[in-house]
């Protein structure tokens, strides 16, 4: 996702098929004015006339460089990351193939990556709009192949077999960008160095499994927290149920409710930018001025859309874990896995639609917070009142972990919906859970 394809031969000593540093300086300006523009009126107000006069150029100059809005928009989401690419790439060419350092500075990368906002906000806003289109998203499905095969080769040290790497590096690959969405859900409030602890530690635990297994000593050097390392004891507060107040949408006059359900039929079909008075009247088959009578204007359907698909997500979490029964025999409440999240892959599109929009508008921004510390609360309730101590105070950790997996293996199907398999690293992160974590009763699943 963080490089551009290109050919040629080196740059500074890395592979020139992952920088843009190679793009004259003119481009590379007008690359800069482009972020400016996206940055400031999102994906529907970059125009090339107005990176043009951004930077203070011809239009025919941004057509020279770039030819259209798509190849332009394109090579945006390579020139985004470009100095932690830089960084990571030389950190690949110093340290030897077989060392353990290198899954710390695979990881330690991803979070810094995921601390990067404002490039985040821009990626997010082109990652919703380049996936509705076959020609942007076939190139957003190679940088996704690229990344997972230089994920590869950092994790390279597990020794573990090709396919069960490659599984690995997609699932380190989706945690990274999953947590970057947790990180603009709720500013200032995840623990994310918790999460990435908790997954260096597992992905350690392989590498130093696998040299058991080969008769080799795991290097001091190397080694991580541990899960024999628990911090302080966790509170164990009540699973929370779903939130006061019945569905939003049979809350609504029947008209009303049409307009909604046609104006996520919309969403569905061809994504926000589509979502106009016009096209939600056509689709419900109710006049456009029926919107404003029943929600005031264009911002008062989204609010009502996105409380509909909230409550949709928090009614499936619901059914998903409330199976797991009270009592000693289930102190571990079980934890709704990455696999099971993804069987909705049609609520993933919408939410990926969605988001830019919420984290631009304040309302909207507190209920995507609000949603997200309610879903984190759900998945790790149970396990905050384990009596293993080391699992209660990875409660959290745990819940983030799944919840960012699913976002992210959710965003490389989404870009390549015929060439990735996320069910392979549902099973990898699965497996990880199951060695990792104390073992649990009989029934309770992680």
């Amino acid at each position: 996702m963080r490089a551009t394809r290109r050919q040629g031969g080196q740059a500074a000593g890395l592979s020139a098929d992952y920088i843009t540093s190679d793009l004259a300086p003119t481009a590379q300006r007008l690359l800069a004015a482009a972020q400016r523009v996206l940055q400031r009126d999102g994906y529907a107000g970059v125009t090339l006339q107005r990176v043009a006069d951004e930077a203070g150029e011809h239009k025919s100059l941004v057509t020279y460089h770039f030819g259209t809005k798509a190849a332009l928009m394109t090579l945006l989401v390579d020139s985004l990351w470009h100095d932690l690419d830089v960084e990571l790439f030389h950190t690949a060419e110093t340290l030897p193939p077989e060392s353990e350092l290198r899954i710390g500075a695979l990881i330690d990368s991803q979070r810094q990556l995921g601390h990067l906002v404002i490039q985040q906000q821009m990626y997010q806003d082109l990652f919703a709009n380049l996936t509705r289109r076959d020609e942007t998203r076939r190139h957003l499905a190679g940088l996704m192949r690229s990344y997972r095969d230089l994920h590869r080769r950092f994790l390279s040290p597990t020794g573990l077999p090709d396919d069960e790497l490659a599984a690995l590096a997609a699932l380190v690959l989706a945690v990274g960008d999953g947590m970057a969405v947790s990180l603009l859900a709720r500013p200032g409030e995840v623990d994310d160095a918790a999460v990435y602890a908790l997954l260096e530690d597992m992905v350690l635990a392989l590498c130093h499994e696998a040299r058991r297994d080969r008769g080799q000593q795991a290097p001091d050097a190397a080694a991580g927290g541990g899960a024999g390392t628990p911090g302080p004891a966790a509170a164990t507060p009540t699973g929370p149920a779903l939130p006061p107040g019945g569905d939003p949408l049979g809350e609504l006059a029947p008209v009303a409710r049409k307009l909604v359900r046609g104006a996520q039929r919309v969403l569905r079909k061809r994504g926000f930018a589509a979502l106009t008075l016009e096209a939600v009247g056509r689709e419900a088959g109710e006049p456009p001025s029926s919107i404003t009578y029943y929600f005031g204007d264009k911002r008062g359907l989204v609010l009502a859309l996105v409380e509909a698909q909230f409550h949709a997500q928090r009614k499936l979490l619901v059914r998903m874990i409330g199976g797991a029964g009270e009592g000693p025999a289930c102190q571990v409440r079980a934890v709704c896995s990455a696999r099971e999240l993804l069987t909705d892959m049609t609520s993933f599109r919408v939410f990926f639609d969605l988001l830019p929009v919420l984290t631009r508008d304040e309302e909207l921004s507190e209920l995507l917070a609000t949603h997200d510390r309610w879903l984190v609360d759900l998945m790790a309730a149970g396990l905050r009142t384990s009596a293993d101590p080391a699992l209660a105070c990875r409660a959290d950790a745990v819940a983030l972990l799944q919840l960012a997996a699913a976002d992210g293996l959710a965003m490389q199907a989404l870009s390549d919906p015929r060439g990735c398999d996320p069910l392979p690293s549902c099973a990898m992160l699965e497996q990880l859970l199951d060695r990792h974590l104390p073992p649990q009763p009989a029934g309770v699943r992680l």
